[in-house]
């Protein structure tokens, strides 16, 4: 075992800079020694990285001219703080000195200097001032403004109001604003660094936040400037996952940006957003998972706080706010109920927040607005008592026009926010799914007393009512998916009837199937057959078009699904008899929509799955398709994706079959080689082909829950493994963006999963972190792809719950 470090390594880790080789040393003897990681915890309770000499006791007071030292109020890894006075002016200010001559070289004195000449350049009423530096007795000495009210680390030992928190961190970022534009970084911003200027016991009105320290803080043409690594400088729960790092050219003033970030998020939870048992365990929470979201900790933090504070503690700099004053502005439009530019608001939000804001000219809008109703309700009915069989025809009339104008424009406003639900980033949150289920049942419930207009809105509710039951089965709750997906079929049916539009009506037959999918699901093996039959009818009934040939490969694609549920449940009878029915069914389809000949395709398909003997190879079926659609223009969604699960599924089953003992990176090799090879061969689009690759994640990730529930956990981790590397492989890919991180993180949730049946939750805890970060990192590659969005919306809420420790819905009990 290598020697135990100096103390003074140990207290200066994160508060100075360690270069990356003796982290690295260091990390790894802490790994294996408990008496220091004992000594570093010592150190780390009091949150700075660097800020007890724990084993010395204090250092007399030095006597420095023209002061008069009173009394100790602070004490950090390079110096203490005394409260003094300035005998000629009669003030009181703070004194940091600097160790003792013993101790001070050339790195102290320059630390020392820097920091002077740091304070000295900036000029802001949140920062606290410097007066004077310099040396007695071998002393370094700097002279600043006191601050009487504390620390706000020591005033804010619980969360504080959220309109506080927004207020201090706005008024910081203002003076981070002026430090950069002075072009400095400062690096260490953090609850401690910040100072309450106000009397002893004010409330948090009366004291005016001021930042403090310049110990660390860096010329950031310096820091941009530099070619080899500046190691770790910060204090670990408040850093930048760029200052972990200390790469050259990467630490800008996007750092500063996430530790205000940092501490706006400890502000409204009561701790930092990464805050493990020790600082080395805390960087690595850093470099690798995302925090929990504040409102898991806190559900009463406003949701645009909350946007603001996760946008400003995003991983990548780039996705942070472009300035501190940015932060600023968007923390100063939340505090005056504007829109936050971190999240578009919708009018209703817009609308609200104006009336917030304007209370006088809303309120007058409203009184105008009801005297002007009451006006006419009046009026109506004098006119009503004059006139009354012309009265009776004007209000059916009326009844009329306002059942059409008020249900339009309800259903413009709501389905707005229902899309912002269904579509946005975090669209799979259970809150915001619940609440748009809610919505939308209500609203078409509504609509469907008046048949006419329930047919008229149809076809762009129901889409949405299928993606919030798509989500709704994904979390277990098969009823209310159920429930979503009768109202889609019910509200398309009125619309078909009152108008057989073929488009309409495919979307029919496509909204039964997600329901036979439904039934299936839940074991309902009869309804999701019968479901099928519906659809199948319904889709014969269309004329000939390319409208129907999605909705034909769903229907080949759900009866191969209920097929295999049956084959599975024991009854390989009634799977061979619903190949043969769907074959019948099929080669009638491929009759009736000669136009299309993706309908052929599948019809011919199916007739081979029903045929005795192995399944046809999916390589055949799928240079076909591309024949008929060369570079893939043209092909219908549906059927690329059914051809991109029969690829996934014989390239996993044939890479694992040619060697059951190779290694993750053989296996990983084998696999990219011949994905690579069959897609060159289609001349495949890069769409096609990162379907392709997610396809062949969730086909791995089958493989690994069938190994986990026949108790073979090591098989699991194989595939975990080989699963890692083959993500790392796609990463490199310019064309597939997202596509690596997407399949590391789908290992990484697998991986806890196994720890799950293992009854590890720390290990749980830190796959579902490790998942998570990589989720973050597909979606910031790939933002607008549909897979990095699902994932990392996934993930989101698993590590949430978990992070929460919110006790889950039922659910198979092979994973969290």
């Amino acid at each position: 075992m290598t020697p135990c470090p100096d103390p003074d390594v140990l207290r200066r880790l994160g508060a100075d800079s360690l270069d990356a080789e003796t982290y690295r040393r260091l990390e790894a003897h802490l790994a294996s020694c408990p008496s220091c990681r004992d000594r570093l915890d010592r150190i780390a309770r009091s949150e700075a990285t660097a800020t007890e000499r724990a084993d010395a006791p204090p250092a007399p007071a030095p006597t420095i001219p023209g002061l008069v030292l009173l009394r100790e109020i602070g004490r950090g890894g390079w110096g203490v703080v005394h409260e003094a006075e300035q005998t000629t002016l009669r003030r009181r200010v703070a004194v940091k000195i600097l160790a003792a001559a013993p101790d001070l070289d050339a790195r102290a004195r320059g630390l020392w200097l820097r920091e002077a000449r740091a304070a000295a350049r900036v000029r802001h009423p949140n920062v606290v001032r410097l007066h004077d530096a310099g040396e007695h007795d071998g002393r370094l000495y700097l002279v600043f403004d006191l601050v009487p009210g504390g620390s706000l680390r020591d005033l804010a030992d619980a969360p504080v109001p959220p309109a506080v928190a927004a207020r201090i961190v706005e008024a910081i970022a203002g003076a981070v604003e002026a430090i950069h534009g002075a072009g400095l970084l400062h690096l260490d911003v953090k609850p401690a660094n910040i100072l309450m200027d106000g009397p002893p016991g004010a409330g948090w009105d009366a004291l005016t936040p001021m930042l403090s320290d310049f110990g660390i803080a860096r010329e950031a043409s310096e820091v941009a400037g530099a070619t080899v690594t500046l190691g770790v400088r910060g204090t670990p729960a408040y850093m930048a996952p760029e200052q972990v790092a200390g790469r050259p050219g990467t630490i800008g003033p996007a750092a500063d940006v996430h530790a205000l970030g940092a501490t706006l998020y400890a502000l409204l939870t009561g701790r930092p957003p990464f805050h493990g048992a020790t600082p080395i365990e805390t960087l690595d929470l850093l470099r690798d998972s995302e925090p929990p979201p504040p409102r898991a900790l806190a559900p009463r933090i406003p949701r645009d706080l909350e946007t603001i504070c996760l946008k400003a503690l995003r991983k990548a700099p780039s996705r942070r706010y472009p300035s501190a004053r940015a932060l600023a502005d968007d923390l100063a439009r939340w505090r005056e109920g504007r829109p936050i530019q971190a999240r578009p608001a919708s009018w209703g939000e817009k609308a609200a927040r104006w009336c917030r804001r304007h209370p006088a000219p809303a309120a007058l809008a409203a009184a105008l607005a009801l005297t002007a109703l009451l006006a006419v309700l009046g009026l109506t009915a004098l006119w009503r008592r004059s006139e009354q069989q012309r009265g009776r025809a004007e209000a059916a009339l009326a009844r009329a026009l306002q059942g059409e104008t008020a249900a339009d424009r309800l259903v413009v406003d709501l389905v707005g926010m229902l899309r912002d639900a269904v579509e946005a980033p975090e669209r799979f949150a259970s809150e915001r799914s619940d609440d748009a289920t809610h919505a939308i049942l209500a609203l078409t419930s509504h609509l469907r007393r008046t048949p006419e207009l329930a047919a008229k809105h149809a076809t762009t509710l129901a889409p949405l009512e299928m993606e919030l039951a798509k989500f709704r089965s994904a979390r277990v709750d098969f009823d209310g998916a159920a429930r979503l997906l009768d109202d889609a079929v019910t509200l398309l049916a009125a619309r078909f009837r009152a108008s057989p539009d073929p488009d309409v009506g495919a979307r029919m037959a496509r909204a039964i199937l997600h329901r036979a999918q439904s039934a299936a699901q839940r074991q309902r093996h009869e309804e999701a057959a019968a479901d099928a039959r519906l659809a199948a009818r319904s889709l014969a009934a269309l004329p000939d078009g390319p409208h129907a040939a999605d909705e034909v490969v769903d229907l080949h694609v759900t009866r191969g699904y209920l097929a295999e549920l049956l084959d599975g449940a024991g009854r390989a009878d009634a799977a061979r008899d619903l190949a043969r029915e769907h074959a019948v069914e099929m080669d009638a389809l491929a009759r009736r929509f000669r136009s299309s000949p993706a309908v052929d395709l599948i019809a011919r398909l199916a007739r081979a799955e029903a045929a005795p003997g192995p399944p046809p190879p999916a390589t055949g079926w799928t240079s076909e398709a591309f024949a008929l659609f060369p570079g893939g223009e043209g092909m219908p969604p549906s059927l690329a994706g059914l051809l991109g699960d029969l690829n996934a599924r014989e390239l996993l089953a044939r890479a694992v079959a040619a060697d059951p003992t190779a290694g993750p990176g053989a296996i990983a090799a084998a696999i990219l080689a011949e994905f690579d090879a069959r897609c060159d061969a289609w001349d495949a689009p890069p769409r096609f082909r990162a379907d392709l690759a997610d396809r062949l994640g969730h086909a791995a990730c089958v493989a690994a829950m069938d190994a986990r529930r026949a108790g073979d956990l090591a098989g699991a981790r194989r595939v975990v493994a080989w699963m890692a590397r083959l993500g790392e492989s796609l990463a490199d890919r310019p064309g597939l963006l997202g596509c690596g991180p997407v399949l590391i993180s789908l290992a990484r949730e697998q991986e806890a999963k196994v720890g799950w049946a293992e009854g590890d939750l720390a290990a749980v805890d830190r796959s579902l972190r490790a998942s998570l970060a990589e989720a973050a990192l597909a979606f910031d590659e790939a933002p607008e792809e549909a897979a990095p969005r699902e994932r990392i919306a996934s993930m989101r809420e698993k590590y949430a719950r978990l992070a929460a420790a919110e006790p889950e819905r039922p659910r198979p009990p092979d994973g969290p």
